[in-house]
């Protein structure tokens, strides 16, 4: 599925709980196309109040988060890895749009993104691995400990 035909937006408001959200601030700051000085967008100037609001709505989110099981969690980088892949070419192009990037640095860009989520995620996997690797320690030590004691009784 491709990305939404209609990005940018003429104003690029805060992105909080989910959706975009209108700020409180009438400030706006133009996106331009550094290649060629064409403007993209703009860009809400945000003050204390969607602060606050972004904020809160982070601490909501990290309770659930951090409540999340690893797998969960490994599951849904590895989809953000997939829709990273599938949409390459369309996040290379805004890169480019954006940062004046040519298009081989804009994908090199993201690929390096998308390896420093394989390593996250190598990484939660390691962890997973190593509890199970502690806990078969601790139960073989715990058995071979209580077959030793046996035999030398």
């Amino acid at each position: 599925m491709p990305l939404d035909p209609s990005y940018p937006p003429k104003i690029l408001t805060n992105f909080i709980s989910g959706s975009f959200t209108t700020s409180s601030s009438n400030r706006t700051l133009p996106v331009t196309n550094p290649a060629d000085g064409t403007t993209l967008t703009s860009v809400v100037l945000s003050n204390a109040k969607d602060l606050d609001a972004a904020v809160q709505t982070a601490q909501k989110a990290f309770e659930g988060w951090s409540k999340t099981n690893i797998k969960t969690r490994i599951l849904k980088l590895m989809r953000l890895h997939q829709l990273m892949t599938e949409h390459l070419d369309e996040l290379a192009n805004m890169v480019v749009k954006e940062h004046g990037k040519n298009i081989v640095e804009a994908k090199a860009s993201i690929t390096k993104g998308m390896e420093t989520l394989e390593v996250l995620v190598g990484r939660k996997m390691l962890m997973v691995v190593g509890y199970w690797i502690a806990f078969l320690t601790c139960l073989y030590w715990t058995v071979y400990g209580c077959l030793e004691r046996c035999q030398l009784s």
